[in-house]
């Protein structure tokens, strides 16, 4: 089965995606999750907030991320207005100092690759035009509107969609549920460079912005390709003198 991708770069100096779970440090994902990438995305188009889930389901738009540059991150501690009454909104009268991980380039500039599918060609069509004339509905930003990022369109592409029994080289975040039992190939890659990370993220949200699923990503700190074998299938792209394998989210 053949798809329509769109690829795309965003790019920023410094980025923020919360982790669902943390409760006073808010702590970051290195990667973006599905929903900030469904946010921005959004946002670009014009999509009002907590309007917009149904239309970004799994089952209508396929999304994809890889990372194109190591990360670091740092711990910094921000002051927050400590709201205990709606009078405090105006008149604060003591703050909170929270904990807040900040993720950066290990070298020059965040940069993640976005690889997007959607059922409606018309929906890909006013997405692509956009990010080449950067003519954004919202300006993006990589989790948090402090962190603005800019988008660099890359292609698109008719991807191959296949499955396989053999192990594949993935260079995407991989769901942990599509992989089969034992099915990260360790025997095939150089173990002395991986750095093999794995996190939990949400991936959708409902209409009231409650998490309705939750998935397991595991993916290389160190941007190798991952060779496993997998339950479900994966596409097969060639662009820009470029051969990948992906794994939607």
């Amino acid at each position: 089965m053949n798809k329509d991708i769109l690829i795309f770069d965003i790019e920023g100096y410094g980025a923020h995606f919360r982790k669902f779970y943390t409760n006073s440090s808010s702590l970051s994902y290195g990667v973006p999750p599905r929903t900030v990438i469904s946010g921005l995305i959004a946002g670009i188009l014009g999509r009002e907030r907590d309007t917009y889930y149904d239309d970004f389901a799994k089952e209508k738009i396929d999304i994809a991320v890889k990372k194109n540059v190591r990360i670091r991150k740092i711990m910094q501690t921000l002051n927050y207005m400590k709201i205990t009454s709606p009078k405090h909104f105006q008149l604060p009268e003591d703050h909170t100092q929270i904990p807040f991980e900040i993720v950066l380039a290990e070298k020059g500039m965040l940069s993640y690759r976005i690889y997007l599918s959607h059922r409606q060609k018309s929906f890909i069509d006013e997405l692509e035009g956009r990010i080449r004339d950067q003519k954004y509905y919202y300006a993006p930003f990589l989790g948090t509107a402090t962190f603005s990022c800019s988008l660099k369109y890359v292609d698109r592409i008719t991807g191959i969609e296949e499955f396989s029994q053999e192990p594949i080289d993935i260079c995407s975040l991989v769901p942990f549920s599509s992989i089969e039992d034992g099915g990260i190939q360790l025997s095939r890659m150089d173990i002395s460079k991986l750095l093999i990370m794995k996190e939990k993220m949400p991936c959708e949200f409902t209409g009231a912005r409650n998490i309705k699923t939750v998935e397991a990503y595991v993916y290389d700190e160190n941007l190798n390709p991952l060779s496993v074998l997998l339950k479900s299938s994966f596409v097969k792209l060639k662009y820009n003198e470029h051969e990948e394998n992906i794994v939607f989210m």
